[in-house]
């Protein structure tokens, strides 16, 4: 990469103009000219470039494209693009270019899509199509760090007129920008430090009757090393500061969200939010991933997509063009997320204890010390997907990290008149064989997948929310989730099938249900605590692509980040996926990628803390408690052994963890400390009293109209110095996960 640069200096400002050169080089043994005939519409030529996807417009010349990524300073302005081809080389056609179709859905009652014909403006055209040899896509800012820029680079064009395509073999990109001191606020955001409202680094936005029932949730996000916090919906729609999306003119409680996350993260911090609520609770932000409509076929909600894109990313204006249609494809749409988002879909504090049970047993104990099914994964395909062999093609890149997968498939072939394999219920049984990750490549709907069917979508069975008379799929029995017993087996999916996490109510046939992300989330004792799905249509041709991608950035990433990136470089239908996918459960999780390592600290009133072995990026996480609050400091570890001085964390819950590592909670003692207000605290031995640690000396008072919970897997110690005023409240359970 070259680069060239120009100083422009004035008594104002100094700006640089600065030029990055890029050769590509596209080797004519990788083209393919071939023929295809359709029943009713005549001969075409179809054109493939290696593994370059060959996408266009419905009824336009469909040919390969490859995306190419840039980063430039976020300070960088006035972006441009110039391309030239440096060499080429010209191939005649027998026939026309073969028209890009619509694309198939994943949904149970998908119906296949009629041919196109040339869009003759195109085909009849003396020009050449596409106009440009390279485009800039769009340009996403990460963070306040830098930008991306996402330049369509197009080898081959086409020549209608000429009946000829030109493959151009080497192609130079020059990107221009321009840079000025200071910061540029690419999203217009007025901050106003004046709000009252709480931030945090991992907020929980909920309403104000469930958040009592985030406690534990938050305790533990605590003690992982997070500033965790609940922040009230109602405070944020009824803030005065809060108006609404200022970016998108969008004034209602969807646009006030977005407004408190833009104040939050460039405010305070904020890089995780989970969204605790379902429809009635969380407002929703509905995108498009077609310009003006919400329809695909005879789907009038198929693109009315929930999508909490709209809370991740916060420097698009998702309403450029000022109609319905929000969140439209355009060139100003940033792909790149500041915010970490997840969401479940609660309504009890039943549910939300359901939820942090799976999210505990996962990160905190899975398997109940029976780590071997972690680097299990399970894989069922059914349909076009088992077709075109999309399974095999994702699992064959996670094989390092799931060498134990199992996939199982239609038979006796996916298109046969009377399939005998599998059942919803066979699906259900091998599963319950106990998987670290599972993955469905099945049509969908809200309350199922599909697992088999005559021919292509006949007659249904199904894979379902709950076991029942689901709509579309054949009643059987013991096919539902309910009927997984994987309590201390928690599990992480990923699915591409259609509409099978919406939080909203897709269609009032599957209301009296709940989804598949409801069920799997919050159901007790079986599922686990993420599903990451669509919540409108996937397609069957490109969003397996999507999980390829995803796949990529989970050996070192949470479920959040890698979700994030493969939001901004996704090549397949980039706009419609970064609406549709979308996290049911806690952003933060890391996936278990490797056996969980061990670590065997000590820690005792005599002694300081000793950390036996330490392992690559982990981290010793000290929540330290104070009268009326608690401070939280992560501090990363490298080496084989570590020694810190006992005074560095007195009246601290101690916890180590780190990538692929299980976490350690260290015995607690607290001494000479007043406690006030509310807190959870999960901890192993806990020992309170006046002269528990070595040279101090001092009560623990737990103080009129303090509420503390402990949930704890060893013993508690009330000694001497303990004093628990009247109007206090005390509650000690024993924790339900081992650790």
């Amino acid at each position: 990469m070259k680069r060239i640069f120009s100083l422009i200096t004035s008594v104002l400002c100094a700006v640089i103009t600065q030029a990055d050169t890029f050769d590509l080089y596209f080797h004519a043994d990788s083209l393919v000219i071939s023929q295809i005939r359709t029943e009713n519409f005549g001969e075409y030529s179809k054109i493939k470039f290696g593994n370059l996807l060959s996408e266009g417009l419905t009824g336009f010349p469909e040919l390969p494209k490859k995306n190419i990524y840039v980063e430039i300073p976020t300070n960088a302005e006035k972006i441009s693009l110039s391309a030239q081809g440096l060499s080429s080389e010209i191939y005649p056609l027998g026939h026309k270019i073969y028209p890009a179709q619509e694309s198939m859905t994943t949904s149970l009652q998908h119906e296949e899509p009629g041919f196109t014909p040339c869009v003759d403006s195109i085909y009849n055209s003396s020009s050449s199509y596409p106009l440009n040899i390279a485009t800039i896509k769009n340009v996403s800012a990460i963070g306040d760090e830098k930008q991306i820029v996402c330049i369509e680079v197009n080898p081959v064009i086409y020549h209608p007129s000429e009946k000829n395509i030109c493959l151009y073999k080497h192609v130079e990109l020059n990107l221009n920008y321009k840079t000025t001191a200071g910061r540029v606020n690419k999203s217009n955001v007025t901050i106003r430090n004046r709000t009252n409202l709480p931030f945090y680094e991992y907020a929980i936005i909920t309403n104000r009757e469930l958040s009592n029932a985030f406690s534990r949730m938050i305790a533990w996000l605590k003690e992982s090393g997070y500033n965790a916090g609940v922040v009230h919906i109602e405070d944020i729609l009824n803030n005065p500061d809060i108006q609404g999306d200022t970016i998108s003119s969008l004034y209602d409680d969807a646009g006030k969200l977005r407004q408190y996350l833009q104040y939050a993260y460039r405010d305070g911090g904020t890089r995780y939010v989970l969204l605790g609520g379902n429809k009635d609770i969380i407002p929703i932000r509905y995108g498009t991933g077609r310009n003006n409509t919400w329809t695909y076929s005879n789907d009038t909600e198929a693109l009315h997509i929930p999508a909490d894109f709209y809370y991740s990313e916060l420097h698009s204006n998702w309403n450029l063009d000022n109609d319905k249609y929000l969140g439209e494809p355009n060139s100003s749409m940033d792909y790149g997320s500041e915010l970490m988002i997840g969401r479940i879909q609660c309504q009890s504090s039943t549910e939300i204890e359901n939820y942090t049970d799976k999210l505990l047993r996962y990160e905190l104990n899975p398997g109940n010390g029976d780590y071997s099914y972690l680097q299990k994964a399970f894989f069922s395909e059914a349909d076009q997907m088992q077709r075109d062999n999309e399974a095999k093609s994702v699992i064959n890149e996670i094989l390092d990290i799931f060498p134990d997968t199992t996939l199982i498939s239609e038979y006796p072939s996916y298109n046969a008149s009377n399939t005998t394999y599998p059942t919803g219920n066979d699906i259900i049984e091998v599963m319950k064989q106990n998987y670290g990750y599972v993955s469905w490549f099945n049509h969908g709907n809200p309350t199922a997948i599909g697992a088999k069917s005559n021919e292509i979508g006949l007659t249904p069975y199904g894979m379902t929310s709950v076991c029942g008379n689901i709509p579309w799929i054949v009643q059987e029995t013991a096919n539902g989730l309910d009927s997984l017993k994987n309590k201390d087996y928690p599990m992480i999916a990923y699915s591409i099938a259609c509409t099978i996490t919406p939080y909203d109510t897709y269609s009032e046939e599957y209301a009296p249900f709940p989804n598949m992300g409801q069920s799997f989330t919050l159901g007790k004792d079986y599922g686990g605590p993420a599903l990451i799905g669509n919540t409108r249509v996937g397609w069957v041709n490109t969003t397996y692509l999507v999980q390829k991608k995803f796949n990529s950035y989970i050996r070192s990433n949470s479920i959040g980040m890698a979700l994030n990136l493969t939001k901004l470089y996704n090549n397949a239908d980039r706009h419609h996926h970064a609406h549709t996918v979308n996290i049911i459960g806690c952003p933060s999780i890391c996936i278990w990628t490797a056996t969980p390592q061990h670590f065997s600290a000590t820690l005792s009133p005599e002694s300081m803390l000793n950390i036996g072995n330490l392992h690559a990026n982990s981290n010793i996480n000290l929540r330290k408690l104070k009268e009326n609050g608690d401070s939280i400091m992560s501090i990363p570890i490298n080496g084989s052994s570590y020694n810190m001085a006992l005074n560095s964390y007195e009246n601290s819950v101690v916890m180590l963890n780190g990538r692929n590592c299980l976490p350690q909670i260290l015995p607690t003692y607290l001494q000479d400390i007043t406690l006030r207000g509310s807190r959870y605290l999960i901890v192993s031995d806990m020992t309170c009293g006046k002269n528990v640690r070595t040279g101090d000396e001092g009560n623990v008072t737990f103080e009129q109209g303090s509420t503390t919970e402990i949930e704890k897997s060893g013993k508690l110690v009330l000694g001497p110095g303990t004093v628990i005023k009247a109007g206090a409240t005390l509650r000690v359970k024993q924790s339900n996960i081992n650790f």
